[in-house]
């Protein structure tokens, strides 16, 4: 459907630019996603003009009645926003003058939180994590058997110190 709209706004402009008597222009709309924590979204005309300053309404995939967020784009025609913790499609619609189009962004939960599968084990696979615990249990029991060989391990007798004196022989004349 999207396609579709795309589609007839590029032919309606091109049939109805070609039939009017004074010069006109019409533009289609490219618009480029990038999610990294944010979502970025960069739109330009199909001349590779950007853009800029154009109205932005970002909707939610619980709401696409009303907008989530609206804004502006900048003077690259650039727009981010960072997505509420809901996973689902979300739409973007950017406007200008007439111009521009509906972009779906999918969100996993992944997308969303990128951090939640990261820490301390969380990107190995199962052997890693085997081989982890084995080690992290070795190191308990050969601590403990090291500690516990010290303290029952026999002691040899200390012969008790004695105060040595100075024993001077005397030569025998």
């Amino acid at each position: 459907m999207r396609l579709a709209s795309i589609l007839w706004g590029l032919t309606a402009s091109g049939l109805l630019g070609g039939s009017l008597a004074a010069p006109a222009q019409g533009h289609g709309a490219i618009s480029a996603v990038e999610k990294t924590i944010s979502v970025r979204v960069t739109s330009q005309y199909d001349t590779g003009e950007p853009i800029a300053q154009g109205q932005v309404a970002v909707y939610s995939p619980n709401n696409l009645e009303s907008p989530w967020m609206t804004g502006t784009t900048d003077e690259a025609g650039v727009f981010e926003f960072t997505p509420a913790d809901i996973a689902g499609d979300w739409e973007v619609v950017i406007r200008k003058a007439g111009h521009g189009q509906s972009i779906t962004v999918p969100m996993t939960a992944a997308d969303i939180n990128p951090g939640r599968n990261s820490g301390l084990l969380g990107g190995t696979s199962a052997i890693q994590k085997l081989l982890t615990a084995a080690a992290i249990v070795w190191g308990f029991v050969g601590t403990a058997l090291f500690f516990a060989r010290r303290s029952s391990a026999p002691t040899a007798p200390v012969a008790p110190s004695v105060p040595h004196e100075s024993v001077t022989q005397e030569k025998e004349a």
